[in-house]
């Protein structure tokens, strides 16, 4: 049987390092590294996407209303939109400032404010990740 040791992130890199050289401790490497230690195996999962982290629930809050914008408008239509990054900003404020006022429910979706302050704040990360890609390549 296997034991999973999650990485401590206020470990002092001295400290790491003397640890790394330890035989059998439970080596914090990074923010992302798990140590599963079988027998006298131990796998690094060192520089890895812990995606086991993510608030599923809250994902799937996002999901819905990606769902909702589909069967609104269509698959992906957000990419699109005219002046998306200003838009998508005033729409996460405008959520935002609702649920600030206690307004759980947002009138026309039926759905939380809060899902939809959480999917135009993932639609303004991608816009500024593809922007990054491009300036990337352009300056390659």
């Amino acid at each position: 049987m296997s034991k999973l040791h999650s990485g401590n992130c206020d470990i002092s890199p001295e400290e790491r390092g003397r640890l790394m050289n330890t035989p059998g401790a439970i080596i914090p490497v990074n923010k992302m590294t798990d140590i599963i230690e079988r027998g006298d195996e131990t796998k690094f999962d060192n520089g890895k996407v812990m995606w086991d982290l993510l608030p599923y629930e809250a994902i799937e809050k996002v999901a819905e209303i990606l769902t909702y914008g589909y069967n609104k408008y269509c698959k992906e239509g957000w990419k699109s939109v005219p002046d998306a990054e200003n838009r998508y900003f005033a729409a996460l404020m405008r959520h935002l400032i609702a649920e600030k006022n206690g307004e759980e429910y947002d009138d026309e979706s039926g759905y939380l404010h809060l899902s939809h302050v959480a999917t135009n704040a993932l639609f303004l990360l991608w816009f500024k990740l593809q922007n990054e890609s491009s300036n990337i390549e352009v300056n390659e």
